[in-house]
Order: structure tokens, then C-alpha cells, then sequence
């Protein structure tokens, strides 16, 4: 496995040397275009090397990739046979998920649980299960060694009501499926699932002189619920003065760490309901109709074509021909300092002249890796000036949020002005 990632470093290095990227911006020079050419098919020839080898330890992820490349399944012994000049590859589409450094300290925080010393030969040990763990979190309250938040002097084993079985149901199919902790977390509230409660997700709220954007929020309730992902001391103290300054809003803030949400989800959930049940007694049903549908699994989003979610109510052909959809090429995108959501595109629509977009997917894409695409965006919208400069437009995307979003990409053929109808 050392080798195989150092032959990947090389390749990465050759990428960033070869810059291809600059060397699209300049494809009317002949020698531009097929030094180009070269370098992705480089690129492309060592990927399948790779994957060649790595597919003993990612076999799902090697099929995907045989699929993409247009390619019967591989084995080591097809390693020297290169792609033919000519051969055509499938349009790409995702094959695997970033690495979360969160997901990274949850699974050694699971491994160190793991590790305990074992009980004498001969001594029963008594664990307790997930729905045995302590619930109701409580303001102002730490970690316990567990993970679960604990108030000083509280009997933390006390359980309150339990979720419906619905719920946690879902839950458990959840965590089966989801490794991303704040992914999973909005699965279980979006909907109106819990207590009928509306929860925003990244919503911003200004404190203390300072501008905050909260995991989760419940405007009308004014709780937040916050997933954390470090537990060294300083970030501690980020959060307790956090904590402070939204207190002072009358904003109660929850908190749980990724690898608590992930190992217990269901006393998680438990936790949550609980809250809810103090602040928002339960007057109607706890689900909207079909709200229990589950997202889809990782292997499942690549071709998911609508959110679980409802439709919306219908709109007339006169309502839609107000949208100006138009197709457009990101020129430029950069990261917007300040902003843990918003990259800045500069956009080309054909005209001769380029606007400004922020959109919030900062999370999904590398900006340099956006550069030069085309995509469609909504061209009529009212400009709204934000903090960061003003937003002439909306890039249009697909997906839950925060890591999972995917920018629509037209077809080849399409050029930056036409209009999408």
C-alpha cells in the first residue's frame, strides 16, 4: 500500500506540473491543445494503474472506475495493457466521497472504546446498549468519557419518553448507511420528522458583536444543535464563549461530537427528542406523510434524480417561463474569505461581459476544479448585495448540502448564453 500511494504521489506531481488547466484557457495554440491532450491521457492511463491495484482493497470503487473507463473487469495482469489512442471513456461521474478528517477521530475515538482492558477470566461485564445510554443533554453540561453529555449532580441514566419507533427505526437505517455525522443528523430533523419542528440547516445568527452559522436551527424554538468534530481543550473554550454569547440571545445550544452521533445514534436521537418534548409538546403527529423515507444510500446518490423530500405545489407554464435558466462559463471561482459556505464565481453568459455569483458550495468543490466548466444559473434574479459584494445570479445545484451537492453540467453542445427550456 506504501508503494502503491508513492506511484500516486507521482502522478499528482506530474498533474501539477503539467498544469493542464492553464493549458485549456489556450487550446486555439495547436501545441497548447495536444499537450492537453497528452496530459490527460497520462493522467487517465495512471489512474487506471491505480485502480488496477487498489482493487483487491476497493473493489466497489474499482468497478465504478472500470465503468467510467469503458473497460471489461481488470486484473494485475492487464496493468501493461494501455488504453489504445482512440479509445473512448464513459462521461465522468462521482465515484467516491472525500475523506472527512471527522470521520478520521470517530473512527479512533470507536477504536480506543475498542481497546479497553479486558475483565478479569471469570468476570461478567455488564455494558449498556445503545437506546441504554444517557439522554437530554443539558445547557452548560461537558463530555462524560462515554461521550454523552452529562449535567453536574443529574442522574444521566434517567430516560424521559422515547422517540416513536418510526423514528428510530430510521435512525438505525441511517447510521447503516451514513458516515458523515452532520449529514445524518439533518436526515433525522429535515422534514418536520421531529415534534413537527422546522429546523434550518447553516443558519447564520449575530451575537456578541460577532456572526455565527449554527449546524441546525430551530428559529421559533431558538435551540441550535451543533456536531463538533475536535475535543481539544482550545476548541473547547471556542465553544464554551460560542455558548456564551448565543445564551445571551436566549439561543440554547446542544453539542455532540461526530464520533457520538455515529457510535450513538439512536441515544443521540433519544437526546434530541427530548429537548424537543421540554420546549414543543407534542400537538401534532410526529411526521409529515411519507417523511419517513430515508436518504439514499452512498452507492445509490449517483443516480438519484429528486430528493426524498415532497414536490412542490404545481406552478403554471407562465410561472416557469418567468425563470431565465442560461448557460454559463465559470470563468473564474475563488474561495470567499469570511465565509465557511460561499465560493465566488465570475461567469460568462455569452454576452461579452461577466457577473458575480456566490453560491454556497464551498464544502463540495475545489474552486480551481470549477474553473472553465460550463453550468446553468438563473440569469433574471434580482441582484442581492451581501456582506461579501453583490450576487448577480444563482448557480443552480443537486443534493442534500454541505458535502453533497453537484452543480448541473449541460450536455455537450451547449454554449455559455443559450437559454435552458
Amino acid at each position: 500500500m506504501q508503494a502503491i500511494m508513492a506511484l500516486a504521489d507521482k502522478v499528482n506531481q506530474y498533474w501539477d506540473q503539467q498544469k493542464p488547466w492553464e493549458k485549456a484557457k489556450q487550446l486555439d495554440d495547436p501545441a497548447n491543445r495536444h499537450a492537453l491532450h497528452v496530459a490527460c491521457s497520462a493522467a487517465i492511463e495512471s489512474f487506471r494503474v491505480l485502480t488496477i491495484l487498489l482493487k483487491p482493497v476497493l473493489p466497489s470503487l474499482a468497478d465504478k472506475a472500470e465503468h467510467f473507463l469503458n473497460l471489461e473487469p481488470q486484473s494485475w495482469r492487464d496493468i501493461q495493457n494501455t488504453l489504445k489512442e482512440g479509445h473512448l471513456i464513459n462521461r465522468y461521474q462521482h465515484l467516491a466521497a472525500r475523506v472527512d478528517p471527522k470521520q478520521v477521530v470517530a473512527l479512533l475515538e470507536e477504536s480506543k472504546e475498542d481497546l479497553q482492558t479486558p475483565a478479569p477470566s471469570g468476570q461478567i461485564v455488564k455494558t449498556a446498549s445503545a437506546n441504554q445510554l444517557p439522554l437530554s443533554p443539558v445547557n452548560g453540561a461537558s463530555f462524560t468519557r462515554d461521550g454523552v453529555r452529562a449535567a453536574e449532580g443529574q442522574d444521566r441514566h434517567t430516560r424521559k419518553t422515547l422517540p416513536p419507533k418510526e423514528l428510530i427505526e430510521l435512525a438505525r437505517k441511517l447510521r447503516a448507511e451514513q458516515t458523515d455525522a452532520e449529514q445524518l443528523i439533518w436526515e433525522l430533523l429535515r422534514d418536520h420528522r421531529l415534534h413537527a419542528t422546522k429546523f434550518r440547516r447553516q443558519y447564520p445568527v449575530d451575537a456578541g458583536g460577532k456572526r455565527f452559522v449554527l449546524d441546525f436551527y430551530c428559529h421559533d424554538l431558538k435551540l441550535a444543535i451543533e456536531i463538533d468534530g475536535g475535543q481539544h481543550q482550545e476548541r473547547r473554550a471556542q465553544d464554551d464563549e460560542r455558548t456564551r454569547l448565543l445564551e445571551q440571545q436566549g439561543i440554547k445550544i446542544v453539542r455532540f461530537w461526530n464520533n457520538e452521533v455515529l457510535a450513538q445514534t439512536e441515544s443521540v436521537l433519544e437526546a434530541i427528542w427530548n429537548e424537543l418534548e421540554e420546549r414543543n409538546p407534542m400537538t401534532t403527529p410526529p411526521l409529515a406523510s411519507g417523511a419517513l423515507t430515508p436518504s439514499l444510500s452512498q452507492g445509490e446518490r449517483g443516480s438519484r434524480v429528486a430528493d426524498a423530500t415532497s414536490i412542490s405545489d404545481l406552478i403554471s407554464i407562465d410561472d416557469f417561463a418567468k425563470i431565465d435558466l442560461r448557460i454559463a462559463h465559470i470563468v473564474k471561482a475563488d474561495y470567499v474569505e469570511g465565509a465557511d459556505k460561499l465560493l465566488q464565481h465570475t461567469v460568462d453568459l455569452g454576452d461579452g461581459k461577466t457577473r458575480n455569483i456566490f453560491a454556497g458550495i464551498r464544502l463540495a468543490y475545489d474552486p480551481k476544479t470549477l474553473e472553465g466548466r460550463l453550468t446553468v444559473v438563473v440569469a433574471n434574479l434580482a441582484p442581492r448585495k451581501m456582506k461579501f459584494g453583490l450576487s448577480e445570479g444563482m448557480v443552480l445545484a443537486a443534493g442534500p448540502g454541505g458535502k453533497e451537492l453537484w452543480i448541473l453540467a449541460p450536455d455537450d453542445g451547449a454554449q455559455p448564453g443559450m437559454r435552458v427550456k
